[in-house]
Order: C-alpha cells, then sequence, then structure tokens
C-alpha cells in the first residue's frame, strides 16, 4: 500500500511538473505572439503616421503656394494701380491747358502744384509723399491677409 502511495504521489508529482511546464510553454508562447503583434501594431502606426505627416506636408506646401501666388497677385496689382495713378497724377501736373484744365495753358499743371500747395498747408501730404505710403500701406496689408488666409488653410488641412 505504501508503494502503491509512492508510486501516485510520483505520478502525480509527474503531471504537476508537466502540467507546470506546459503554462510555462503556453505563457512563453501567449507572450512572444503579443510582442509580435505589438511590433506589427508599431510598425503599422509608424507607416500610417508617416503617410499622414506627408500628406499634411503636401497639403501644407499647397496652401503655402496658393497663398504666395495670390500674395504675388495682390502686390503686383498694388503695384500697377500705384503706378498708373502716379502716370495720372504726373500728366495732370504736365497738362498745358489739356481737358483738365479747361482750354487755359498751364492750368491743370498749376491746380496739381496748387493742390499739393493746399494739402500741405492744411496739414495733409503731398501727392509725392501720400502715394507711396498709401502704396506701402495696401501692401501691408495684402500680406496681412494673404497670412490670415494661409493660417486659415493649414488649420483646414490640419484638422481633416
Amino acid at each position: 500500500m505504501l508503494t502503491l502511495l509512492l508510486v501516485e504521489w510520483l505520478l502525480a508529482a509527474r503531471v504537476e511538473r508537466r502540467v507546470d511546464q506546459a503554462r510555462k510553454d503556453g505563457a512563453a508562447a501567449q507572450a512572444e505572439m503579443d510582442r509580435a503583434a505589438f511590433r506589427d501594431a508599431q510598425l503599422q502606426a509608424e507607416a500610417n503616421q508617416a503617410a499622414r505627416v506627408a500628406n499634411v506636408k503636401a497639403a501644407d506646401a499647397a496652401v503655402a503656394r496658393r497663398t504666395e501666388d495670390a500674395l504675388r497677385e495682390k502686390l503686383d496689382d498694388v503695384r500697377r494701380d500705384a503706378g498708373a495713378l502716379r502716370v495720372r497724377w504726373q500728366a495732370a501736373r504736365a497738362d498745358p491747358g489739356g481737358a483738365g484744365g479747361g482750354g487755359v495753358p498751364g492750368a491743370a499743371g498749376a491746380a496739381a502744384r496748387a493742390a499739393d500747395a493746399a494739402c500741405a498747408a492744411g496739414g495733409g501730404l503731398p501727392f509725392d509723399v501720400a502715394l507711396p505710403a498709401l502704396e506701402d500701406a495696401e501692401a501691408d496689408a495684402a500680406r496681412l491677409r494673404a497670412w490670415a488666409e494661409w493660417w486659415a488653410g493649414v488649420e483646414a488641412v490640419e484638422r481633416d
């Protein structure tokens, strides 16, 4: 009987060791599968993030290009308008009695010079000073609007 108990105890111990080893092997296999799944998920997340960053950079660059192009056009318009106004003012100053002078020689040019003098006497700026200041102010306003449009475009890209 004692032998039978000893044999039974040895068999139970052997089974217990096998069960423990199976648990350890299962835990190790599960840990390795978890590590592999985590590595795969990490690589996929890194690839997704890299693609997202590339898309955002490309969209940001497109917004910047559109904004720069629009600003360049607006600045060209400002320069062109100021140039046209300068040409018209110079023509009015030099007009020896043309349509602006009512047929009286030198009246338009004299009127332009008188307008400059009256403007300066009243604390205003003469045309030759005011026009460049206006041109600069218009260009600065265009740059500010372009910056605001760029910012709104970038925010829209990054929100998406």
